[in-house]
């Protein structure tokens, strides 16, 4: 993520829990869970929810394969809280709280999809594909016309597109979730 475009549009403070925020995606996504649950609208409106809400939602979405603890989401809420991404809103039976996001939860979350490598698995070198792939182009690029590295290059990138927009639609923009 480049930070210096981002210093525009975030205040030191905010940047600073953005990137804590990028180091907690790389680690893991039950906080970002959260706050996708956030941002789903209804009538407009930023959707309110509780600790409670947000386990049924994640336990439906896994199909009951997984329902994290009150002891695992409400210490993210309250941080989330702390940190001004969530807020707590009018509860109809002030029994539990309700929050909902904040314009700043809006623009981290926005921020942090709009940054796909976030969410896109680390290709290493000892991967048999990219070897293989590396192998052929290095033992066939020479050997091939500026006509054919170009149709090549084409059939590449849209193949790259096609899984790109099939990952967005799969996970990152996940309307259910």
């Amino acid at each position: 993520m480049d930070n210096g475009t981002l210093s525009n549009e975030f205040t030191s403070k905010e940047m600073n829990i953005l990137q804590n925020w990028e180091r907690r995606l790389q680690r893991g996504f039950l906080s970002f869970i959260i706050l996708k649950n956030f941002m789903n609208l209804e009538n407009g409106e930023p959707i309110k929810l509780n600790g409670q809400g947000i386990k049924n939602k994640i336990k439906t979405r896994t199909r009951g394969m997984w329902s994290p603890s009150p002891g695992s989401i409400y210490p993210i809420l309250a941080e989330m809280e702390k940190q001004g991404i969530i807020q707590q809103t009018e509860s109809e039976n002030n029994k539990n709280k309700n929050y909902a996001a904040t314009d700043f939860g809006v623009r981290l979350y926005t921020t942090l999809v709009e940054n796909a490598m976030l969410f896109r698995p680390p290709i290493h070198e000892s991967s048999p594909s990219v070897i293989d792939m590396n192998k052929l182009i290095r033992r066939n690029l020479d050997s091939l016309s500026l006509r054919e590295v170009k149709t090549l290059f084409e059939d590449l990138k849209s193949r790259l597109e096609f899984m790109e927009s099939y990952l967005k639609e799969r996970i990152i923009t996940d309307k259910e979730y």
